[in-house]
């Protein structure tokens, strides 16, 4: 059950970045501004995939993963990178698509994704 949980989670945090990667989805920069706990579900999410499946191949990946969501949690309101991406995220942003948040965004699909490659290969 824990396993299926797992996957799902992981799942839908690839969807969902891919959808503001794609500008597909894309809330408001005030949603986003409230919605901190967003950030902390995805942190816990791979923190607990990872534990689960427990490759070290894949430990770089992760660490980088979890300090920069550390780093965007703990500075949520007050950090100018927290915001730049906050803003970045939503559909009130009209700069350009390639920015280092774009890159950080490609960073943390395919952290989500290497998850649950792993996870699928645990139901071998």
């Amino acid at each position: 059950m824990l396993l299926l949980l797992l996957m799902i989670s992981e799942v839908c945090h690839v969807i969902i970045h891919t959808g503001v990667l794609c500008r597909l989805y894309l809330p408001s920069e005030i949603k986003i501004k409230h919605n901190k706990w967003y950030f902390i579900l995805d942190l816990l999410s791979a923190i607990i995939c990872f534990m689960y499946v427990g490759n070290v191949y894949i430990f770089p990946i992760q660490l980088g993963h979890t300090i920069g969501h550390l780093f965007y949690i703990y500075g949520w309101n007050t950090n100018r990178y927290a915001s730049r991406i906050q803003y970045w995220s939503s559909y009130e942003y009209t700069g350009k698509i390639i920015t280092p948040d774009f890159f950080l965004t490609i960073f943390d699909i395919f952290t989500h994704g290497c998850l649950v490659y792993q996870l699928l290969l645990t139901f071998q």
